[in-house]
């Protein structure tokens, strides 16, 4: 009894490896020192920051993080950009979790910091955008939500969950 039961134990741990692989999971970061997380899709900067060189970059006032179509046809895709802000320049895209239930899309940006210990980048705020193509099959009234995080000031390390809204209607 003894051999089998650590037989299934190796098994369980076995099927948890391989389901955080195929999943992509970045729970302890990468070997080389980057690390995943869900992007910033809400940068609310500290008023003296924004005649900084880091974030002079980036016009807070006109930046989108989500741009949709109000009205799309019922079974065609569509095109869709969201956008996250990354600290500095070094930062890219990582992948995009898309869930869709009925007339409702939720979508998940991950972003990816390549830095390791004591590597260094450029020190200025980007966006990095992504296109996605979605559809709705049913018409009437639609959404499409942006989950991600919201930061307030400059510490972008000091982040809190937020989710952005769009109204979408769905024609025949």
């Amino acid at each position: 009894m003894l051999i089998h039961t650590r037989s299934l134990l190796a098994v369980g741990l076995l099927l948890l490896a391989a389901s955080f692989s195929l999943t992509s999971c970045d729970l302890f970061g990468s070997d080389d020192g980057s690390a995943v997380d869900v992007g910033v899709v809400d940068w609310k900067a500290e008023p003296a920051s924004v005649e900084t060189p880091a974030s002079s970059k980036l016009n807070l006032e006109t930046f989108e993080p989500l741009t949709a179509p109000d009205t799309v046809q019922a079974e065609v895709s569509f095109e869709v950009t969201a956008r996250t802000v990354a600290p500095v320049g070094c930062f890219t895209t990582e992948r995009e979790d898309v869930e869709q239930e009925s007339n409702t899309i939720a979508i998940t940006p991950y972003d990816r910091d390549p830095r390791g210990p004591g590597d260094a980048c450029t020190d200025n705020v980007i966006t990095l955008p992504r296109t996605l193509d979605l559809q709705f099959d049913t018409p009437g009234d639609a959404l499409i939500r942006l989950n991600g995080q919201r930061v307030i000031g400059n510490d972008f390390s000091n982040r809190d969950d937020t989710v952005i809204e769009h109204e979408v209607t769905v024609v025949e």
